[in-house]
């Protein structure tokens, strides 16, 4: 069992206040009937299965909250990017696993990760070393989760519970920051996923 507490936050002149809020998630091993570090695609996750795993790995960073908004962000893009695990590389393109993400965007984050070496050791710690960096890219949704989930908070840090308020926010950030100007996608695209 995982019990999450959320703490305050501030945005602006827009304050939630989730202090002694207690929220339990039951997590068991029959809710979990998929290899988590070994995904090999060819089926979509249910969502349910899928933002419990989300759950897990938030738990484990100290800045990235434990919110509906947050994990709707990071399983909505996973829903856009490769159904949710459907497609696990891409046809035409280097992207790879559910976030659909690319090397270069993974080292980029990694040399941002650097300068904080607290959430750069947590990365590493979902790092499968049995994998090489491109299969831990496409088989291993704990780190691809933590990768994306940093990719967000890299931009948008504590405002990301309030940025992600609802599901025209999420596509918004999402087309801003994720796929950005040159991806293909759309604010619609992701509405409709």
């Amino acid at each position: 069992m995982f019990i999450l507490y959320f703490s305050k936050i501030e945005f602006g002149n827009i304050s939630n206040i989730f202090s002694s809020v207690q929220c339990e998630y039951q997590v068991k091993r029959e809710n979990f009937p998929l290899s988590f570090k070994n995904w090999e695609g060819g089926r979509e996750i249910e969502e349910k299965v899928f933002k419990n795993m989300i759950r897990r790995v938030l738990a484990k960073a100290d800045d990235i909250p434990v919110h509906e908004n947050v994990v709707n962000l990071l399983y909505e893009t996973a829903r856009v990017e490769s159904k949710a695990g459907l497609y696990i590389e891409q046809i035409k393109g280097s992207a790879l696993g559910v976030y659909q993400i690319e090397e270069p965007t993974y080292h980029d984050l990694m040399s941002w990760l650097k300068y904080k070496p607290e959430r750069y050791e947590l990365v590493m710690k979902f790092y499968n070393k049995k994998l090489s960096l491109r299969d831990n890219l496409r088989k291993n949704l704990l780190f691809q989760t933590i990768i994306c989930a940093f990719h967000y908070y890299r931009y948008y840090k504590n405002n990301i519970v309030v940025l992600a308020r609802n599901k025209y926010s999420r596509a918004k950030m999402w087309k801003d920051k994720f796929n950005t100007n040159v991806g293909k996608g759309t604010k619609q695209k992701y509405m409709e996923a």
